[in-house]
């Protein structure tokens, strides 16, 4: 199978994610790990499409999930965010995202 005929089965994983956050709660302690989930999803289907939508949300997603995750989740969400942010250097370019992304990798074992 090629990445265009995975794409649309990697778009209905995302819309599937994106239901889950759209049911949860706010204030629901699982939902740092859907966001996680979600920001995950948008990665790989902007590796198969190149949507540079797909990875902004990716790390909307991610640092939002840091930002609402406790300290034992923070390093799980952290690392997320810094493989969300490292697609992003690969696909757009951009030095800010890889600088964020090896900030993120440093702060992770502090977290722990």
């Amino acid at each position: 199978m090629d990445g265009v005929t995975r794409a649309p089965k990697r778009s209905n994983y995302v819309l599937y994610k994106e239901e889950a956050l759209r049911l949860t709660p706010n204030n629901d302690p699982s939902r740092p790990k859907i966001l996680h989930n979600l920001s995950l999803a948008l990665d790989q289907r902007f590796g198969y499409t190149g949507s540079t939508e797909d990875i902004e949300a990716a790390i909307e997603c991610s640092n939002e999930a840091v930002r609402l995750s406790n300290p034992f989740g923070r390093a799980y969400c952290l690392n997320g965010l810094a493989v969300v942010l490292r697609s992003g250097f690969d696909g757009k370019k951009e030095r800010d995202d890889l600088t964020a992304a090896v900030d993120c990798n440093v702060h992770v074992p502090r977290t722990l």
